[in-house]
């Protein structure tokens, strides 16, 4: 049992693991399926609707969709915060 496990079971959360093999040859958005899809490593591109995504994303979403009843508004998933690289400050007088 991981920790995500463990700390769901403590709050009385059912934990699903769903096979993973697969999930990121059919679009997340229109469903369309391609083997080819997978541009390079990472990217993943749905010749049909257009969607350019990373594939391990894509993937994710397959699943939720099909583990979830309560499906998000369709469009952009974003949450609104952008991603801010952290920078930490050493000086070889005073260290971090």
């Amino acid at each position: 049992m991981n920790l995500i496990e463990f700390k769901a079971r403590e709050r009385g959360i059912e934990v699903e693991m769903p096979d993973e093999r697969g999930t990121s040859s059919a679009c997340s958005v229109c469903g369309h399926e391609d083997e080819d899809s997978r541009v390079e490593r990472g990217l993943w591109k749905c010749d049909r609707c257009g969607v350019v995504a990373h594939d391990d994303v894509n993937g994710a979403d397959n699943i939720r969709q099909e583990t979830l009843s309560v499906t998000p508004p369709l469009g952009d998933s974003d949450n609104g915060w952008l991603a801010q690289p952290s920078v930490i400050h050493f000086s070889r007088t005073r260290g971090f």
